[in-house]
């Protein structure tokens, strides 16, 4: 009696500390209605398509943006190209990092770059960051550089505990910005076609939508260390832009919009945006954005996702999206994944959208660790957003988003050459599925708001 009575008392402490409501809210938006209370018909064609897209988001998609794509461990080789050049600034706001060959190299060019007078800044979960160790971190600071630690869980601070800094974002002199699914570990190292080798996409952009990276580092890093930063080494050259725009003038400095590479990489593509999403008592940014993205979807709705664990609304959506003719493919995990029950959860979840027509496939290589969305062949998202309740309502996350017809078409191709290493999850098969899986899909849905 005396430990039953204890364990009461101490689950009602913990719902005392955290509330019921912190830990059971999901995502309140099911549809994606016009002013008469119809279903929405904007298209992502549609002139307006960009202006609904950022009041979705809360974000403004600019022209002039260069955005080059990164697949797996290519994107270490360009970021340690670029932190090597910093001169002014480096900013850094990750999730993920564990020790090995990429963070001891990391270590290696912050240090070296903090000595040389360049001002280093790392904003670091403190649940993401958790298996680098306290020397790590202290070997960095005595070279110099700034570290905070974002929500470190504490008993008295147990109702923020739950609300992750999911983002990737790094900065360097204020003008060039990385994000995507990449973390700072040896997983990421490869081309994703093997074991321990992750699947990822990212991206490197420069351009007007870096500010909106490195006001997210600013916005972590006032609460991670009670400091709001403000210097003109935070600064790139999307500064002046951005204020001669707010004040209607000439654009000086923008990047032509016909253009389509040049010597840095990438492409300039028509609108490119940052779309930053934090946790909210209602609706994010995150949230709004895939909703619209589903809706507005007329021809191809793919998705590739490491955790796809999408909530009755959005089930509803997908399967509304096949009935109206929009091909809805979705990439998912297969066998290989490093957060099983997830897995388990997102299969609970297969047969209502498969007997809708939505087609369904699982990757076999190894872990699948991308999160993009494509619509159309012309709306892309490319970020640190999972297809679950965790992303959309209870984490910080962040978000490129591009309107433009040839980057839409890499990515579509890029999407076809996945599915050739994936495997088809077919109805007729998956309903033949053992007992066993059953029910660990059913012990998986009672947490999967967590997951």
């Amino acid at each position: 009696m005396w430990i039953v009575g204890g364990v009461v008392v101490i689950l009602l402490l913990f719902f005392a500390l955290v509330g019921a409501q912190v830990l059971l809210r999901g995502t309140p938006v099911d549809r994606v209605l016009d002013l008469d209370g119809l279903a929405a018909s904007c298209r992502t064609d549609a002139p307006e398509f960009p202006t609904f897209a950022e009041f979705a988001a809360h974000t403004r998609l600019d022209p002039g943006v260069r955005v080059e794509r990164l697949e797996n461990g290519a994107v270490f080789a360009r970021l340690w190209s670029d932190l090597r050049s910093a001169r002014r600034s480096i900013t850094i706001l990750s999730y993920f990092a564990k020790p090995g060959r990429v963070a001891e190299l990391l270590a290696e060019i912050l240090m070296e770059r903090a000595r040389a007078g360049v001002a280093v800044f790392w904003v670091r979960d403190a649940v993401g960051s958790g298996p680098l160790s306290r020397v790590y971190f202290d070997r960095l600071r005595a070279a110099g550089i700034r570290v905070a630690v974002f929500r470190p869980v504490r008993w008295y601070k147990l109702d923020r505990a739950i609300n992750r800094s999911h983002m990737r974002a790094v900065v360097i002199d204020g003008a060039t910005g990385y994000t995507g699914g990449f973390g700072f570990d040896d997983n990421w190292l490869a081309a994703g076609n093997g074991e321990g080798e992750w699947r990822d996409c990212n991206v490197r952009v420069t351009g007007l939508a870096v500010g909106r990276l490195q006001s997210a580092f600013i916005a972590h890093w006032a609460e991670a260390a009670n400091e709001l930063l403000i210097d003109d080494r935070l600064l790139g050259p999307c500064a002046p832009v951005a204020t001669n725009l707010a004040n209607g003038g000439a654009t000086a400095g923008e990047l032509p919009a016909d253009s389509t590479s040049g010597p840095d990489g990438g492409v300039v593509v028509r609108l490119a945006g940052i779309m930053t999403s934090s946790a909210h008592p209602g609706t994010t940014s995150a949230e709004r954005l895939l909703a619209l993205t589903v809706g507005a979807a007329r021809e191809t709705l793919h998705i590739t996702n490491a955790y796809f664990v999408p909530d009755a609304e959005f089930i509803d959506m997908l399967c509304d999206a096949s009935r109206r003719g929009v091909d809805v493919r979705v990439l998912t995990n297969g066998p290989h994944v490093d957060v099983p029950i997830a897995r388990f959860a997102g299969r609970r979840r297969y047969e209502k959208l498969l007997r809708a027509g939505v087609r369904i496939y699982e990757y076999q290589p190894t872990v699948l660790h991308s999160k993009t969305v494509m619509a159309d062949g012309v709306w892309c998202s490319i970020g640190t957003v999972n297809f679950d309740n965790r992303s959309l309502a209870f984490n910080d996350e962040v978000s490129a988003l591009i309107l433009d017809e040839s980057f839409g078409a890499a990515m579509h191709a890029t999407f076809l050459i996945d599915l050739e290493r994936a495997t088809e999850v077919r109805l007729e098969t998956f309903l033949r599925r053992s007992a066993a899986e059953h029910v660990k899909e059913r012990f998986a849905d009672l947490i999967w708001r967590w997951l």
